[in-house]
Formats: structure tokens, sequence, C-alpha cells
């Protein structure tokens, strides 16, 4: 009996030691899983901080390489407007030849005209070149321009069709512009929220409205301290309210807004061409987009019909203006120059 129970409390322990093994083998292989869970888990970390790593230098380098795209591209563009006189007086010179207004300024005539330099800035204070250059003939003042630009915009606010709602929306395109305004009447300034009032011929070039159909637009720009009807009112530099209203010469755009309903494509341009009329009609004008540069040829009487709203050129005066360029942007966000002084000279 007794050595039966000896046998069977032999047989119990066998047991338990054979269980206790085969814990700690479980265990062991658990911890060892656990481990090579942990190795990989810290490979696999390791292999995305380099992959990111690598990324990231990846991406530096091609920040780098546009940085210095950029800069080539802008030393290019400088080199190509090099020879510009730093001034703020622009001379315009008498000239028996008429220049054609195509954009190319391919006549002799700008060959031998002194080219002017001019900074113009936006309001975070970046910088960019520009190169005017000015001539007049018995009845009509020229002016050739161009300004870097590393992006051509032809397009402006292009019709999109929304395949959801069956209907077009508005794309969010800007077209490039440029300005000249020239004093008309009171104390001129080249930034419109001085504080003070005057009023100022407005020449306004734009990429896809108006330079398709060979102009400018002409308007009169309105600057009070005073409310005027139908005007919008800024904060001037000085803490005062000015209202600003802009006034369309008399007569028709040289561009329409396309109308339409239903689908034609995916993208339909918003304006299209027509001949303008009036007033509207006096500032012919074409720009050529070529190498990050934009080449503008305009022409205007010197003298106009509608001497309310035009600056009247007399050839023995001096007349203060300003230029802005607008980079696809609108509003407040563009280039403006000091104020400038068109000087006539035989």
């Amino acid at each position: 009996m007794l050595e039966e129970q000896a046998k069977i409390q032999l047989e119990i322990k066998k047991n338990e030691e054979e269980k206790r093994k085969k814990d700690e083998k479980l265990q062991l292989l658990e911890e060892r899983q656990i481990m090579e869970e942990r190795r990989k888990k810290l490979e696999i970390e390791q292999k995305h901080k380099e992959d990111d790593e690598k990324l990231r230098q990846e991406e530096e380098e091609k920040k780098e390489l546009a940085k210095k795209k950029e800069n080539e591209k802008k030393i290019s563009v400088q080199a190509k407007m090099q020879g510009a006189i730093i001034s703020k007086e622009i001379i315009c010179k008498k000239v028996f030849r008429e220049p054609e207004i195509n954009g190319h300024a391919e006549n002799a005539i700008w060959d031998n005209t002194s080219s002017f330099a001019v900074v113009v800035r936006n309001i975070k204070g970046l910088e960019k070149s520009l190169a005017i250059k000015s001539v007049y003939t018995t009845n009509y003042i020229y002016f050739y321009i161009q300004w870097e630009d590393y992006t051509e915009n032809v397009t402006h606010k292009t019709w999109l069709w929304d395949k959801n709602t069956k209907q077009y929306i508005t794309g969010d395109d800007i077209e490039d512009k440029l300005n000249l305004m020239f004093a008309i009447k009171n104390n001129f300034s080249a930034c419109m929220l001085t504080g003070l009032d005057y009023q100022a011929d407005l020449w306004e070039w734009a990429a896809a409205k108006t330079n398709p159909s060979g102009f400018a637009d002409d308007q009169k720009i309105t600057i009070s301290t005073k409310p005027i009807k139908r005007a919008n009112s800024f904060k001037s530099n000085n803490g005062r309210k000015v209202w600003i209203k802009n006034d369309f010469d008399p007569g028709s755009a040289s561009y329409e807004q396309n109308i339409i309903i239903d689908y034609k494509w995916d993208k339909v341009p918003r304006y299209i061409p027509k001949n303008p009329t009036g007033s509207r009609a006096d500032i012919k004008a074409k720009g050529v987009w070529k190498d990050s540069i934009w080449m503008l040829e305009m022409r205007r009487k010197l003298l106009t019909d509608d001497k309310e709203n035009d600056v009247q050129f007399n050839t023995n005066k001096k007349y203060p203006f300003a230029i802005a360029i607008y980079d696809h942007e609108e509003l407040n966000n563009h280039y403006t120059s000091d104020e400038l002084l068109l000087i006539f000279v035989q």
C-alpha cells in the first residue's frame, strides 16, 4: 500500500516537473517571440526613420535645385533687362516713326531709346524688376515695358464644369495685369492710401480680358477723404478714412463675359474679346510673355476727346505717374512703384 502511494507521489512529482519544464519552455518561447517582435518593430521604425530622412533629404535637394534654377532664371531675366538706367524720371523722347504695337518691340526705335529701371514692391516688401521706355510722335505717346514674371497667366476665373451639380462654377485662376496711373487733378500719390484727395487716369492692361483684343482699358480713379456714392472706403496710412471710386471711361470694353448654361467643355473661357468703343478704345496695347518676361507695348493719343477722364499730355509739361503689376493676384496683392515723373524731350 505504502509502496503504491510512493509510486503515485513520484508520478505526481514527475508530472509536475515535466509541466514546469514545459511551462518554462513555453515562457522562454514567448519571451523570445516578444523579443523577436520588438526587434522587428525596432527595425521597421528604424527603416521608417531612414526612409523619412531620405525623403527629407530628397525634398531639401529638390528645394535647393528649384532655388538654384529660380536664381539662374532671375539672373537671366535681369540680364535681359540690363542697361536700364535707375531713375524715377522717365524720359520720353520725340521720334518720327511709329513703333508697331505687337509686344515684340522689334522696331529699331526702341533699340535707340533709353531704358529706365523701376523697382516695384508689394505689401510684404518683396520686389520685382521692371524696365520702361517711352517715345512720342506728333500725335501719339508710346510705352514699352518689361517686367519679370516666372509664370504666364492668361486666363481669369475660367468656367469649370461641376459634374455633381451639372453646372459651371468659377475657377480660381487669376490673370496677370499691369496698370499705369497718371495724375489728373490735385496732389498725386503712387499710393492710394496716403490720405490725399486726387484724381488719376488709369490704364489697365489685363492678360486675359484686354490683351486678346489688343487694347488696355481706360478708367478714372477718384480718391477722396469725403464720402463718394458707390465708392469703397478704406483706412488710410494716417488713420483717416478715404473713399476710392473706379469709373470706366464712356464706351464699351474690349471684352465681354461669356455667358453659358449648357455643357460645352470641361473648361470654358470666362471672357471673350471684342472691339471696344468710345474712350475705352483709346489705348492700343499688346503684351507677349517669353522666357519669364512680360513685354508690353502701349499707344495712346497725346490729346484725346475725353477731357474729363483722360490725362491730356502737353509735351512742355511733366507728369507724375506710377506703375503697378499684378502677378496672378488681385486687390491689394500687387507690386507698386514709387511716384515717377514723365518728362518729354525733343
